[in-house]
């Protein structure tokens, strides 16, 4: 959507901060969908974490290669901006994410007690 916003600046712009955001967000992806296979084994899962990171490293790489090789008229600043962006969603995502569930789990909590005709303090 950001990148939308950035066709005001102009149509390099826009495809800059794209392409920044998806250099982040795809090998993120793929790390994601290789860590969360379901595992028994302790060392499997180990395994899939260590060839999740290798992968997502390679994956990085090889689109910092081919954005920086193909794109012709790239606007550095916006593929960076765009990186930044999609690597400080990585961060902040999980940390809404646990906010969230204590929040619910406090709230499911005072549902509970309030059916169990406890008095709460609210």
């Amino acid at each position: 959507m950001l990148a939308a916003v950035c066709l005001v600046v102009s149509w390099e712009a826009a495809y800059s901060f794209l392409f920044g955001g998806l250099t982040c967000v795809l090998p993120s992806l793929f790390m994601v969908w290789r860590v969360n296979r379901p595992e028994t084994e302790p060392g499997l899962a180990l395994k899939h974490m260590v060839r999740g990171e290798l992968g997502k490293l390679s994956l990085t790489f090889l689109m910092f290669v081919m954005v920086f090789y193909w794109i012709e008229p790239l606007r550095i600043g916006f593929f960076f901006s765009g990186l930044v962006l999609g690597m400080f969603c990585n961060i902040l995502m999980p940390l809404i994410e646990i906010r969230y569930k204590l929040s619910s789990d406090l709230q499911n909590a005072k549902q509970e007690k309030k059916s169990a005709g406890t008095p709460t303090l609210d």
